[in-house]
């Protein structure tokens, strides 16, 4: 009778530790699923990058932007390059190509034209022409 007793015992505290272990198992498992709900999607950060005017010249901005879960946004600028004319007709930067149109009157086989010239002066000195209209005149 000792022996049935004491099987029996071990049999019911067996069962009461394994589902003590189990219940806290779950327990665990809802608090992770509840720090995943929380954490995911608390906070969405992106770039954007704007082009500004300040004091004449053209500069790209970019920008880290923030959007928390209330709805608040912050923004941090990353970097901030000046854009290069490359029209080559600004007299401030001394580095661009320069353009210029040259009109001149010819003799050509005894006819009078009208020759329109490009001239190109690049930053190493060296210059070129081309004829961009001829016109009899």
């Amino acid at each position: 009778m000792k022996k049935l007793l004491s099987i029996a015992f071990v049999m019911v505290s067996m069962m009461f530790i394994t589902s003590s272990a189990d219940a806290q198992n779950r327990n665990n498992q809802r608090n992770n699923q509840r720090n995943d709900q929380n954490n995911r999607q608390s906070v969405r950060t992106y770039t954007e990058t704007k082009t500004v005017y300040v004091r004449g010249k053209q500069y790209l901005e970019t920008y880290q932007i923030q959007v928390f879960r209330n709805g608040r946004t912050t923004s941090k600028l990353i970097s901030r390059v000046e854009v290069k004319n490359r029209r080559g007709n600004d007299n401030r930067n001394n580095n661009v190509v320069k353009t210029s149109y040259q009109t001149k009157t010819i003799w050509e086989n005894g006819r009078k034209y009208r020759v329109t010239y490009e001239i190109t002066k690049y930053r190493n000195g060296r210059t070129t022409s081309q004829i961009v209209k001829k016109v009899r005149a």
